[in-house]
């Protein structure tokens, strides 16, 4: 017994260690290991970036979220709020905080300060903490909570938009809850696990590694003594982007750029879908891609596995001009990584 502390030490540091080999061969090789969930189809309405390429106005910003806002300490003293607050109006950056309901009382104040700043608050469950295993009924419920907690900063006529699932576990019945409500559920294209890895510099140098045109960064919140470092990291993230001229915005502001483009028909297809009753989409997604999402829940459905709420459709051969049908522009939607050769 006396030797478990020593074991669950070493067995932490040598997880560490493994996360921080896998982040550093895959950055080092242009890869995004998070965009890899979007094969699954419960993940196909996620959205993980915006490509550069078929959403040139993305060019030159990004979005930075940061998760598990604002304070879990009941000693709000141990808040660094205004640290990051301070930190982003310094550099120019906007962001897009994803809050846990539990994390609020007492920060009410620092919260309206970020609002007055142009920076935007999403739903992120009520603690930090996975949601996947709940029963429906139960996570609805939890959504619910912290939507209107948050909501009830934002004042009055202001809706929460956005969505990450704590842990970014997420299933059918999660999915069909954050729908109900009108929220998007967004993951990202460039992270490393802030909260396990402490040396600042690494993870900064990996995540900007990671980061091109149309990025969705994610980080965690910095507190006094819990994940401090992230202060650290998000200073150095900052100093990164502005040496590659890009900057950092909310997640609403890169999608409204997103939707700029000059040949909007897909997004014009999205609309027209959306108003009919079916998921939010967005345009750029490869054709590829749908393809190959297409083929993925096939072979769920087959296997028994999980599939989205909505019916899978098969794939027909594109018409004249490479432009995919409007069935398909209801599948893998959101999913906007970069096919090569697509």
């Amino acid at each position: 017994l006396k030797l478990l502390p020593i074991h669950f030490c070493r067995c932490l540091r040598s997880c560490t260690r493994a996360m921080w080999a896998v982040w550093d061969a895959t950055s080092r090789m242009g890869l995004r290991p998070t965009t890899w969930l979007g094969a699954a189809p419960v993940f196909w309405d996620t959205l993980f970036n915006y490509s550069s390429s078929k959403h040139p106005a993305v060019r030159g910003h990004v979005a930075l979220t940061i998760d598990d806002g604002l304070c879990r300490q009941q000693d709000k003293s141990r808040a660094l709020v205004k640290e990051v607050r301070a930190l982003l109006r310094e550099h120019g950056a906007l962001a897009s905080f994803m809050l846990c309901s539990d994390y609020l009382e007492g920060v009410e104040e620092e919260a309206r300060g970020l609002l007055e700043d142009g920076h935007e608050f999403g739903n992120h469950c009520p603690r930090d903490r996975e949601y996947a295993s709940l029963p429906a009924e139960e996570f609805e419920e939890q959504l619910l909570l912290t939507n209107t907690a948050v909501e009830k900063l934002l004042g009055e006529g202001r809706k929460v938009r956005w969505f990450r699932a704590p842990q970014a576990k997420y299933t059918t019945s999660m999915k069909k809850a954050v729908d109900d409500l009108g929220l998007r559920h967004v993951l990202g294209d460039a992270y490393c696990d802030d909260w396990a890895v402490e040396d600042a510099e690494w993870v900064a140098n990996t995540m900007l590694r990671q980061t091109d045109h149309g990025s969705i960064l994610i980080m965690h919140m910095p507190e006094k003594g819990f994940r401090e470092h992230t202060l650290e990291v998000l200073r150095l993230i900052l100093e990164g982007l502005e040496q590659r001229g890009l900057r950092a915005v909310t997640l609403s502001t890169l999608e409204s750029l997103a939707e700029q483009e000059p040949n909007s028909q897909l997004s014009r297809i999205s609309r027209s879908l959306s108003a009919g009753g079916t998921s939010a989409y967005t345009p750029g997604v490869s054709w590829s891609r749908r393809v190959w999402c297409s083929i993925v829940g096939r072979v769920f459905r087959r296997a028994g596995g999980q599939t989205t709420s909505r019916q899978l459709r098969q794939p027909e051969a594109p018409p004249a001009g490479g432009q995919p049908p409007v069935e398909l522009a209801a599948g893998c939607a959101g999913h906007v990584e970069q096919v090569q050769g697509s």
